[in-house]
């Protein structure tokens, strides 16, 4: 089990965004070894324009996730994540991707 919610600056075209959620679940689904049944993703925009210029080009990952999942798998949800950004917009614009992860250990 695992929900992905990314946060992106609000700039793109509906095109590029709809590229970006498949791409999201390719991070939760190879990234977690799970199938696709119960890929769960979400993104949520922010105007960035009273922002920096870094947080401008700036993409974030919460994923919350179950208890159990092992270094490794967690280690390559963040790679993919940073590899999906770079490959839907541009290494020039994903100057920071920063992927937090929350694991409950509560099975309710």
């Amino acid at each position: 089990m695992a929900m992905l919610v990314a946060f992106i600056p609000k700039k793109y075209s509906q095109e590029t965004k709809e590229k970006f959620i498949a791409a999201l679940g390719d991070v939760e689904c190879i990234g977690f070894d799970m199938p696709r049944q119960f890929e769960h993703v979400y993104l949520q925009e922010f105007y960035a324009d009273h922002s920096d210029a870094v947080m401008q080009r700036s993409k974030f990952l919460v994923v919350y996730t179950g208890a159990g999942k092992t270094l490794k798998a967690k280690g390559r949800v963040v790679e993919l994540f940073k590899k999906k950004c770079d490959e839907v917009f541009g290494p020039e614009d994903t100057v920071n991707a920063a992927v937090a992860i929350e694991e409950h250990t509560n099975w309710m």
